[in-house]
């Protein structure tokens, strides 16, 4: 991912979406949370391990995710 790393308010709609599987298997992990600690923004994913965050303005993130039975996973993205 890159976003910039200038913002205004008018340009936080930065829209990250993914899908969480396990890395050893590839099943799709369903209702993963996903939390990006510099906004507290977060998100589930669907029974599908589909998700989505809107709203995000350019920059770096730290990606936070876990789900029961698995160990959490943390991911820099820029």
């Amino acid at each position: 991912f890159f976003f910039n790393t200038y913002c205004q308010e008018r340009d936080c709609n930065v829209l990250l979406k993914g899908k969480i599987s396990d890395i050893h298997s590839g099943k799709t992990l369903d209702f993963a949370a996903i939390h990006i600690l510099e906004t507290k923004a977060e998100a589930i994913a669907d029974e599908y391990g589909k998700f989505v965050i809107r709203g995000l303005c350019p920059g770096k993130y730290t990606l936070h995710i876990s789900h029961v039975g698995c160990e959490s996973e943390h991911y820099e993205l820029e």
